[in-house]
């Protein structure tokens, strides 16, 4: 029972409104991974500047 060949893309690349759940918790991934990159760069900028003072 193979899913047919554009499967796969429609529900990566699919409307928002065709898998809703799948977009949204996606999104909330791509959120928190760049909320914590820019944690990370924040705290990464300050150690430098203070021990640079």
């Amino acid at each position: 029972m193979d899913p047919p060949a554009g499967h796969a893309y429609a529900l990566r690349f699919g409307r928002p409104q065709d898998n809703p759940t799948r977009v949204s918790v996606g999104m909330l991934a791509l959120n928190l991974a760049l909320f914590s990159a820019g944690v990370a760069v924040v705290r990464l900028g300050a150690r430098r500047l203070r021990s640079h003072l």
